[in-house]
């Protein structure tokens, strides 16, 4: 087995280390070598390019998400070398957990207070809503698709202009 000094940094090894399968998988986290065994095991057969994210647990319990992406190069169909690239995607990974994690607390707010949201793309002329607005309409979210047209068919018709004239006011 071969790496880069790099890629022995991402694994949060000296570049001086000797690299080998054992060592790989003594840095792999628990829950992900699972699945991660397995699926090497397949790929190494069919030998189809791989792209996928798993965690490391470092030898001082941190933890790292990693990107590989790898290609098995045979030979006499035989496997004869493994390549591929890694990258450390743990900032991404911690964002989109966050972001997540927003997104749920938003909707959880929104649905204790009965209050909905909407956003109106004005280049694509796309109306999205939050699920509690939904719920306030009365409507499903799978079958009612929100446009301008269909939200003032739900507005009382002598309200119409008036929100048509704060909508215009705000977008200018």
């Amino acid at each position: 087995i071969h790496w880069s000094k790099n890629c022995k940094g991402i694994f949060g090894l000296d570049s001086n280390t000797q690299v080998n399968l054992g060592l790989f998988w003594e840095l792999i986290h628990p829950d992900d070598i699972v699945w991660m065994k397995p699926l090497w095991d397949k790929l190494e057969k069919a030998g189809k390019p791989y792209k996928g994210v798993f965690r490391l647990q470092l030898k001082d319990d941190e933890i790292r998400y990693i990107e590989e992406q790898a290609e098995f190069i045979f030979e006499d169909n035989k496997l004869v070398k493994t390549i591929g690239t890694i990258q450390d995607v743990t900032e991404t990974k911690i964002f989109q957990h966050d972001l997540e994690r927003s997104e749920l607390s938003l909707k959880e707010a929104q649905r204790v207070a009965h209050i909905g949201s909407f956003e109106y793309d004005l280049i694509n002329d796309r109306v999205i809503w939050s699920d509690e607005l939904f719920r306030i309409y009365g409507l499903d979210i799978k079958s009612f698709n929100p446009s301008n047209d269909k939200f003032f068919r739900l507005v009382h018709p002598g309200d119409r202009d008036m929100i048509r004239e704060k909508i215009d006011e705000s977008v200018m």
